[in-house]
This record gives C-alpha cells, sequence and structure tokens, in this order.
C-alpha cells in the first residue's frame, strides 16, 4: 500500500493551514501499520519539534512516552496512537487534556485514564468512513469537554486524524481544504478513501443535532459487537470480490462506486481488527493464524489487483475460500 513520500514543508503549511501541526517527535517504525511498514515519520523541512511541557517524559523518538505519533491540531484539539501503559495516560494530563476520545473498535482502558483524571469517550469507528452520526458525536465531545481533547485510533495515522477534522471543522472554523491536508501530513492513507470523502464533505451539524447528543450518548466503552458480526462484514466484501472476479478485478456488476482495490483493502482491516476482538482471543492461537493469514492473503490480493494481474488475483482468492472454509469447519460448523 502506498505512503505518502514527503511532508509539506512547515512555512507552506503555516500559510496553508493558519498555523499548521504542532508536531512531537518521531514515530518509530512498525511493521503492523495499515499502509505498509514505515521509516520514521520526517517533520516538514525546517520545522522543530514543538515544545513539551517540562514534565513530560519523552521517549528516543522525542514523542511523550507512550504515546506515538502525538500531534496537536489546536490548543482544544490533538492526536496520537492508542496510548501505551501507565506513563503515557500520565503524560496526556501533563500535556492538559482531560479527555480521551478513542475512535478505533478495541476496548478503552477507562480505570488506567481515570486515575489520572481523565474521561475516556468512545466512539469507534471503520476505516471505510465516518458516519454522520459518529461525527456529530465528536463534534459534542469536545465542545462539551472543560478542557483539550486527546484522539486517538491504533496506530494514530488514519481513523484518529480525522476524528479530529469533524470538531476542528465544526468548532474551530477550519477549512475543509485544510483538514484533507492535515490528514495528508499525518500520513493518513490515500487508499482510506472513506476518510478523506467523509472530511472533505462534512457539513458542521446543527444546533438541533447537538443537542440531540447528551452525555449518556458518549459512553466510556462501547462493547464490541463480536466476531459474528465482524464475519458478516468480513462475507460482504468477500462476496463483493467474487463478483469483481467475473470482470477480471476491473469492477463490480451492480456496484459502479466501489472500487475492488479498496474491498480488498477493507477486507485485510476486517480480519485485522477481529483478531484484536478478545471473543478472537479466546479462540486461541489457531483461530487468530486463520485470521492472520487471511489478512495477509487479503493484503496480497489487493497488491495483485492494483498491479492488474487477474491471474494472481484470482489465486489470492482461491487461498481466502479455502481459509474460510477451514475455518467456517472448525468454528462455525
Amino acid at each position: 500500500m502506498s505512503n505518502l513520500r514527503r511532508i509539506v514543508p512547515a512555512l507552506v503549511l503555516g500559510v496553508a493551514l493558519g498555523g499548521g501541526l504542532l508536531f512531537a517527535g518521531e514515530e518509530p517504525p512498525t511493521s503492523c501499520d495499515p499502509g505498509g511498514a514505515d521509516k520514521p515519520a520526517a517533520k516538514p523541512d525546517g520545522e522543530a519539534p514543538a515544545a513539551l511541557p517540562k514534565d513530560v517524559t519523552v521517549d528516543d523518538h522525542g514523542d511523550p512516552k507512550g504515546v506515538h505519533r502525538y500531534h496537536r491540531w489546536s490548543d482544544k484539539i490533538g492526536q496520537g496512537a492508542q496510548p501505551e501503559g501507565e506513563e503515557a495516560f500520565a503524560n496526556l494530563k501533563r500535556l492538559g487534556f482531560t479527555t480521551i476520545v478513542s475512535v478505533d473498535g478495541s476496548m478503552p482502558d477507562v480505570e488506567m485514564a481515570a486515575k489520572h483524571g481523565l474521561r475516556y469517550v468512545h466512539i469507534p469507528i471503520g476505516y471505510d468512513g465516518v458516519p454522520r452520526d459518529a461525527a456529530i458525536k465528536m463534534v459534542k465531545a469536545v465542545q462539551l469537554s472543560e478542557g483539550p481533547v486527546f484522539f486517538h485510533c491504533h496506530h494514530g495515522k488514519h481513523r484518529g486524524p480525522a476524528g479530529c477534522a469533524m470538531p476542528a471543522i465544526a468548532l474551530e472554523g477550519l477549512s475543509h481544504e485544510a483538514a484533507v491536508e492535515r490528514l495528508k501530513v499525518s500520513k493518513t492513507s490515500p487508499d482510506y478513501a472513506g476518510l478523506y470523502r467523509d472530511v472533505a464533505a462534512f457539513a458542521p451539524p446543527t444546533k438541533a443535532e447537538l443537542d440531540a447528543i447528551t452525555e449518556k450518548d458518549l459512553p466510556s466503552v462501547v462493547t464490541p459487537e463480536g466476531i459474528r458480526s465482524a464475519m458478516v462484514a468480513v462475507d460482504e466484501r468477500f462476496e463483493h470480490l467474487k463478483a469483481a472476479q467475473k470482470e477480471a478485478f476491473v469492477s463490480i456488476t451492480g456496484h459502479p462506486d466501489i472500487a475492488p482495490a479498496h474491498e480488498a483493502l477493507m477486507l485485510m482491516e476486517g480480519f485485522r481488527e477481529m483478531a484484536r476482538l478478545q471473543a478472537a482471543k479466546d479462540h486461541g492461537e489457531v483461530f487468530l493464524k486463520y485470521s492472520a493469514d487471511s489478512e495477509a492473503a487479503a493484503t496480497r490480493l489487493g497488491e495483485a489487483i492494483k498491479a492488474k494481474d487477474a491471474a494472481a488475483a484470482g489465486k489470492e482468492m482461491d487461498v481466502l475460500a479455502n481459509l474460510c472454509s477451514e475455518c467456517h469447519r472448525d468454528y462455525r460448523n
């Protein structure tokens, strides 16, 4: 999958965005990021890392410890990867945050956050876009927070930045063009077209829409729907790809708005996110191996579709079909 090859120079970014992102240190490389393995993210040319409060502990990359890919959109909004360990939550408190919004599907560490006086709000979204009801809740969470709000997904590159964009547009007057540019600076992959689409088209909520959201609509934890729901979503993607296979993976009959390569990407994410569910882990190593092998096959499928290699893509479809049959035999049938 493609990665952003350069970052906008700081001077241009400052003019275009009216202040630009405030960067902390570079993030460490990780081989499990959506979008492929990374090198540490480069800073905009000539831009120094943002100054952090003296009591914030930092890692070898200049990020607050436990908070990789830490960026500040404004005084009120920040973003990063999922906080890791108690020091991460202590650092978020030292950075002035009072609320954490997770747009990731996994269960937030509410207890550890509360230990450091931080409130969690859980608004999980997928990689294919930001539903309007979720976007309104993101805006409301920032509106209600007494202090700055930290948004995170799993790796801090795709869904988290998209989450930040909604309140930045609605409450701070950030232009849609500037918000999209900030996704690019955050290294949100262009393969996640739905995230870019929904940020670019986001209409700020009306007063009535915001008034309809109350505290009870912003829970600390949203329980995952489970493996059955995850498998339903995976099956839907696979059915689309089977239809695309009949047309050499160029298009999908009846779905002119859906690109086969994007469906393969969403299939890969479906297997990846399913493996993070506690219920999946409870099934044991064999089930997780099925999921990991399926994720790898879906990744290769997407690469073959992008390369317009229908034969190679067809082979990966066979691999996926066999894996699904074996997994269903052992766990569902």
